[in-house]
């Protein structure tokens, strides 16, 4: 498999290696230990791919195309007063139920 990705800098050149080094961009990627969710093996009979995610970042890794942890975005988790600038607390509070989850999904 041969991955092609650019990455995109602001438009400022550098004359130096170590000035590119240091103001390196991150590559479009988000991405976060957490996503892999796990469950006593029960994941395995999900349909859905859950370790999908950290199996793509080890590929990534392993193609020397992302070195570290920092080369990614990683999000930090929202809070619920940040969930409320957008949401009801209704909608919120119904989210605690799976197949209100099943539904959106």
């Amino acid at each position: 498999m041969c991955l092609k990705l650019r990455c995109c800098t602001s438009g400022t050149s550098s004359d130096s290696q170590d000035e590119q080094a240091a103001t390196k961009p991150k590559l479009p990627i988000v991405y976060r230990r957490e996503y892999g969710v796990r469950f006593c093996g029960l994941q395995r009979l999900h349909p859905f791919d859950a370790a999908k995610g950290g199996n793509i970042f080890r590929l990534l890794k392993a193609g020397h195309l992302i070195h570290s942890d920092d080369d990614v975005h990683r999000p930090k988790e929202i809070t619920t007063a940040e969930l409320l600038d957008v949401h009801t607390k209704r909608y919120i509070g119904s989210l605690k139920w799976s197949l209100n989850v099943a539904k959106i999904a």
